[in-house]
């Protein structure tokens, strides 16, 4: 889910790709696959560990501060891949202000995943 949410943030600047041919550069690179798949997994298992006593809202402030550092190497990844796509600069800030909105958004998501995990019933 919160893989999509950076998919999703990048979108309009992939559709604004298909407008225009696309440069090799733009394509994902395998350093911002293994960047975006580090940073999935680290949520999802802190996601699926919260304990059941802890507030959604403790609980996904811990699960983002404990992925921090791949956050920050995802950021730090995706930002060159931005700059190496050979896009228009207007495109890529419009790219770069979309990957902003997934960290400034990212709590409201993750307390929404923990209340959706914690609703589905128990087999």
């Amino acid at each position: 889910m919160l893989i999509l949410a950076l998919a999703a943030a990048l979108s309009a600047g992939t559709a604004v790709q298909a407008q225009t041919q696309i440069p090799a550069a733009a394509r994902p690179s395998p350093e911002l696959m293994a960047a975006v798949q580090a940073w999935g997994a680290c949520m999802d298992a802190g996601v699926t560990a919260v304990p059941a006593t802890e507030a959604p809202q403790a609980a996904a402030r811990r699960v983002i501060a404990s992925c921090a550092p791949q956050q920050q190497s995802l950021t730090t990844v995706t930002a060159a891949w931005i700059a190496a796509t050979g896009l228009p600069a207007a495109q890529q800030a419009q790219m770069r202000a979309r990957l902003a909105t997934v960290s400034t958004g990212l709590e409201p998501r993750v307390v929404e995943r923990i209340q959706q995990m914690r609703a589905r019933p128990t087999r």
